[in-house]
């Protein structure tokens, strides 16, 4: 199975074959917590973490951010919040803006999840300002973290304007294929706000045809 083959893998490959090496780390972390055993997915991110740490480049923090992933969907959200601001306050430090608008991504998340939402909006905020340095599934992700606030807030209009508008910016940014979670998400939007034949005409449309 998965883990017996990506424990292999890791074994085989030598530490300087780095990004090959954190997708192993991941898919053998994943594969524990899809058996139910938490605790070993936890232990194969604490290894994941220290090859961060050994890497002759200090540049390497896929392994601590990736392990955000496994917190989240853990639902341990205080690990998943302690992993976010590590990557923020590593990549402040080092320029890596890629991970660092997953980091402030990742926080967004996390504050809004707490309903701390002054917090979300700023870390929201923070991706869609240097969006066109961060990876484009961050910006979308800050984005409707960003919309769900506006649509708590009673801003509505707000909320559809800035789903428009992100839209716009993936089209812009030659990233099309991720039009269809925009859609996704704009049909949730349309529920929460009562506009069922807006909604209804996604379902109508979604999936293969």
């Amino acid at each position: 199975g998965a883990i017996t083959l990506t424990s292999r893998a890791l074994e085989s490959m030598p530490s300087k074959w780095y990004f090959a090496r954190y997708t192993a780390w991941l898919q053998l972390a994943l594969a524990y917590l899809m058996s139910g055993q938490l605790n070993r997915s936890y232990e194969v991110l604490a290894l994941a973490q220290r090859e961060d740490s050994a890497a002759i480049s200090p540049l390497h923090v896929r392994n601590t951010g990736t392990s955000a992933f496994i917190y989240l969907m853990a639902a341990d959200l205080s690990g998943f919040m302690q992993i976010a601001q590590q990557i923020v306050s590593f990549c402040q430090r080092t320029n890596q803006y890629d991970s660092l608008g997953w980091g402030h991504c990742f926080l967004a998340i996390g504050y809004y999840q707490r309903n701390a939402l002054a917090a979300a909006e700023l870390h929201a905020n923070t991706v869609q300002a240097q969006r066109y340095a961060c990876d484009p599934i961050a910006v979308a992700q800050s984005a409707y973290v960003l919309a769900a606030i506006h649509q708590a807030q009673g801003q509505p209009e707000e909320a559809r304007r800035l789903l428009a508008q992100t839209n716009d910016c993936l089209v812009e940014m030659n990233c099309e294929e991720l039009l269809p979670q925009v859609a996704a998400f704009g049909a949730e939007l349309a529920v929460r706000q009562g506009d069922l034949d807006t909604a209804g005409r996604w379902t109508a449309t979604a999936g293969p045809q």
